[in-house]
């Protein structure tokens, strides 16, 4: 299964370049594109736990219960 989702600046605005990975398994990470986006592979229906890295604004780790196809918005420090 692929998990899209997109990541935010505190103040709204897309954030290129950030690091997305499931906790504990920096080798899967991804990067974000120009607008924020990203795809993540995952397993199918499982609950996950994401960490979020973006230099300058911090990191967020974020609880997925069960991803879905509705894209997923992380705003950092959030």
């Amino acid at each position: 299964m692929q998990l899209k989702g997109i990541v935010l600046a505190p103040d709204g605005r897309p954030c290129a370049g950030a690091s997305v990975y499931p906790a504990g398994a920096p080798r899967q990470l991804v990067v974000t594109d120009a607008q924020g986006a990203f795809t993540l592979p995952v397993p199918a229906g499982a609950a996950i736990s994401l960490r979020v890295e973006y230099f300058g604004e911090g990191s967020s780790r974020v609880e997925v219960p069960a991803p879905g196809t509705t894209p997923l918005r992380i705003t950092l420090g959030k």
